[in-house]
């Protein structure tokens, strides 16, 4: 299930200081993400200004943000993933086709999510600095 722990941002905000290089200078090319949808792109400008430290928090889902539902998995189809890990995971040929079955079935990413939200419960909090090398 490589990546698709981030099906957790259905829910939830990220300020645009952690995407706005997405926007307007993407990979240094001083374009914006490609990835983007062109509308949603316009959005997004008219909400974050080109500069950096801005804290305006902006929905991780479009139109869903407090509501656990499949409209990540559909947003990011469309091309609104808001962080750029969120997109690539439609793109990235070991987690896409999660992407679109989540994106069908609200019973698969409900089933699945808690399976690995168990999963990870299970494997203990380190405290002592050291970096775990299998999880």
């Amino acid at each position: 299930m490589h990546g698709l722990g981030a099906g957790a941002h259905t829910v939830g905000v990220a300020q645009c200081q952690f995407f706005v290089d997405r926007l307007y200078n993407f990979l240094g090319t001083g374009l914006p993400d490609p990835a983007l949808s062109t509308t949603y792109l316009a959005t997004l400008k008219s909400l974050c200004p080109n500069t950096t430290g801005d804290t305006t928090n902006v929905a991780l889902d479009d139109g869903s943000e407090f509501k656990f539902d499949t409209s990540y998995f559909i947003n990011i189809q469309k091309g609104k993933g808001l962080l750029r890990i969120d997109q690539e995971l439609g793109s990235d040929a070991t987690t896409s086709g999660k992407v679109n079955s989540f994106a069908g079935a609200g019973s698969a990413f409900s089933s699945t999510f808690t399976t690995s939200m168990v999963a990870m419960g299970r494997i203990g909090v380190l405290t002592n600095g050291t970096v775990r090398s299998t999880c």
